[in-house]
């Protein structure tokens, strides 16, 4: 796929919230899986509502999750989830998995 001037690899999808009670964000770890099923690269992320916790204030800590001002998932629902791999920083691979870090409620 073409983001712009780089080629990119895009990883999407859906995720359901069957924990019973409404959730601010799930973190998710996307892998690209070498031979083996052995991971040559990782890297996280989170569904579509909650992307705004990659901030690097967010992160250092300089923010709240209540600044985030983000929108939970109810109980039962979904939201989406993307991730972008750059080419030209991905080594070979032959798959991809996608983990479940956490979920925050």
């Amino acid at each position: 796929m073409s983001g712009g001037s780089e080629d990119i690899f895009l990883i999407t999808g859906r995720l359901e919230n069957t924990s019973g009670k409404p959730l601010t964000a799930v973190k998710l770890q996307f892998e690209l899986l070498g031979d083996d099923n052995v991971a040559v690269l990782r890297d996280y992320g989170y569904n579509r509502k909650a992307e705004a916790l990659r901030d690097e204030e967010y992160e250092a800590g300089k923010k709240s999750l209540a600044d985030m001002e983000v929108e939970q998932i109810a109980a039962g629902a979904q939201d989406e989830f993307r991730f972008i791999f750059f080419k030209k920083d991905i080594p070979e691979f032959q798959s991809y998995r996608i983990r479940v870090l956490e979920s925050q409620p």
